[in-house]
C-alpha cells in the first residue's frame, strides 16, 4: 500500500510570511537613540520649561528613546530583581514610579515623537502608524459603565493605560460587578498584534497589582511589556 504524502510548503510559506501576528518595529536610517534623546527634550521643555532628563529618569528615557528608534540596545529593569537586562523593542512598556514625577508626560512626548516621524510597525506582514491612543484607566472604567462595551480598548492597536490602579476595582454594569481593566489586560496580553504602553504608580510585581488584577494579568504585563520606572520626588510641587 503506497504510502500518502503530503506538501506543506504552502502552509509553510503562509506562516513564514504572516506569521502569527507578533509585532515588528521597523527601523529608520539616521533614527537614532541620541537624536531621539534630544528631541525629547525639546518636546518636554516647550511645554514645560522645567522639565529635564536627569539621574531619576535617564534609565527610562533613554530605554524609551531606543524603543523609539527600534535599537536593540534596549534596556529594561528585571521585575522580580530589579537587575537591569535587555529589553524588547517589540513590546510594549510598563513605566512605574511616584506620583508626579513625569509617567504620563514620557508617553505624551512618545505619542507626539511618534506622530512627528510618521513611526510605523508591521504585524501580519502590513505596516501599520505606531499612533498612541491614550485613555486615564478611570476613563475606560467610565465607558464601560456606560456601555457595558470593552471594543473600542481591545481593539485599539496602539493603546497607552494612563495611571493604572487608579481606577475603581469594579464597575457596575447591568447589575454585574466587573473588574474592567482585568479584562482589557488579558484580552490585549493574548493578542501579539497589539502594543500596549502602562504608567503606573505601583511597580509590576508588586502585590497590590497581583491582588487587584490576578497572576494571569501579571504574567500577561512581564510578556508584553518592557519594565522601566521613574524615580524622585513630585516634580509638580
Amino acid at each position: 500500500m503506497a504510502v500518502e504524502t503530503f506538501d506543506f510548503s504552502r502552509l509553510l510559506e503562509h506562516i513564514k510570511q504572516y506569521g502569527f501576528g507578533e509585532v515588528q518595529r521597523l527601523c529608520y536610517r539616521n533614527f537614532t537613540t541620541e537624536l531621539v534623546l534630544a528631541e525629547m527634550e525639546i518636546v518636554g521643555r516647550s511645554r514645560l520649561p522645567s522639565f529635564v532628563i536627569d539621574d531619576d529618569n535617564r534609565f527610562a528615557y533613554t530605554n524609551i528613546a531606543r524603543w523609539l528608534a527600534a535599537d536593540p540596545a534596549m534596556e529594561q529593569y528585571n521585575p522580580e530583581t530589579g537587575s537591569v537586562e535587555k529589553g524588547d523593542v517589540n513590546k510594549g512598556l510598563y513605566i512605574a514610579g511616584p506620583a508626579g514625577t513625569g509617567k504620563t508626560w514620557a508617553v505624551e512626548i512618545t505619542q507626539y515623537l511618534c506622530r512627528f516621524h510618521g513611526l510605523k510597525f508591521r504585524t501580519y506582514n502590513t505596516d501599520r502608524p505606531l499612533e498612541i491612543q491614550d485613555y486615564r484607566a478611570d476613563e475606560i472604567t467610565a465607558e464601560y459603565a456606560r456601555t457595558g462595551d470593552l471594543e473600542l480598548f481591545a481593539n485599539e492597536k496602539v493603546l497607552a493605560i494612563n495611571d493604572l490602579g487608579s481606577e475603581p476595582p469594579e464597575t457596575l454594569y447591568m447589575g454585574n460587578r466587573v473588574n474592567v481593566l482585568r479584562q482589557l489586560l488579558e484580552r490585549r496580553g493574548d493578542d501579539p498584534s497589539r502594543i500596549t504602553l502602562i504608567t503606573a504608580n505601583v511597580p509590576m510585581n508588586s502585590k497590590r497589582l497581583l491582588d487587584t488584577y490576578g497572576d494571569r494579568v501579571q504574567s500577561r504585563l512581564r510578556a508584553m511589556c518592557n519594565n522601566l520606572v521613574i524615580k524622585g520626588k513630585d516634580r509638580r510641587i
